[in-house]
């Protein structure tokens, strides 16, 4: 047998918590969709557990999936850096490896800073603070009753399944 919708219930429960004179019948009514809504409740729990272990299984695919990238890409770096050393020390420049061209060649390069004082300022770019809010030391005062501009404390429900 389905049950109805958990919405549905509880619509249901109001209704018979608002009739002015419970009889044993009403009551008996109500003792039965209170009963289905916590079936439906247990149910409902029942299908967000089984939704949040099916995320935390996707969580650990997608960090071992993360980790298999990644040593195919360190993989893939040895070997091209293994194969550049070779070229070099065999003092070859450009070989034609079947479907493949390879070449070795001197990079653009890179700029290393030894000493940042000495770097004239026309060669400095000034990146400006960026400040976030501590979330934390404002929630501590507006708790100990102090007046945070800008900042407001919201209540709301939260869902707990033990």
């Amino acid at each position: 047998m389905s049950l109805p919708s958990l919405y549905t219930l509880t619509k249901d429960f109001e209704s018979l918590m608002e009739l002015e004179e419970p009889d044993e019948i009403d009551s008996a009514l109500t003792e039965i969709v209170a009963g289905q809504i916590e079936q439906k409740a247990e149910n409902v729990c029942k299908f967000i557990k089984m939704l949040d272990t099916t995320a935390e299984l996707f969580k650990a695919e997608e960090e071992r999936i993360r980790g298999a990238r990644k040593v195919m890409e360190n993989k893939a770096e040895r070997i091209r850096d293994y194969m550049k050393q070779a070229l070099l020390n065999a003092n070859i420049d450009k070989v034609n490896a079947g479907t493949f061209k390879v070449s070795v060649g001197l990079s653009p390069g890179s700029i290393a800073i030894d000493d940042l004082a000495s770097i004239p300022p026309r060669f400095l770019t000034v990146i400006p603070e960026q400040y976030q809010p501590d979330k934390a030391a404002i929630k501590t005062a507006i708790k100990a009753g102090e007046s945070v501009p800008g900042a407001h404390l919201e209540a709301g429900f939260m869902l707990r399944i033990r």
